[in-house]
């Protein structure tokens, strides 16, 4: 006999098996874990998905409110516009009514 350490067949089919056996929980883990990363990048997906979408609807409210701003703006000036003719046209006519009954008041 040699020196050394002898093992026997049933020895070695035994830690065979056990590799085995280690080896298919390894695979399992790992095919479970990838369930779990394959869930969480399809929501993050979706996720991204939504806040482009959302982000699209922001900007689409933003040019809106731009040109509404714009609108008002516009209708701003042409009140302004409109409220000093009144005014002009109220106080002329004051005046007028003003020269009018003087006129009256002095015998004319």
């Amino acid at each position: 006999m040699r020196d050394g350490v002898v093992i026997s067949h049933k020895e070695m089919f035994e830690a065979q098996q056990e590799v085995v056996k280690s080896l298919h929980r390894l695979e399992s883990r790992m095919e479970s874990r990838m369930d779990v990363l394959e869930s969480k990048v399809e929501a993050s997906i979706r996720a991204d998905e939504r806040s482009r979408k959302a982000l699209e609807k922001a900007e689409g409210a933003m040019k809106a409110a731009k040109e509404a701003r714009r609108v008002a703006d516009g209708n701003r000036e042409i009140i302004t516009r409109l409220l000093v003719a009144v005014m002009t046209g109220l106080i002329g006519g004051a005046i007028a009514a003003l020269f009018y009954f003087a006129q009256l008041g002095l015998g004319g």
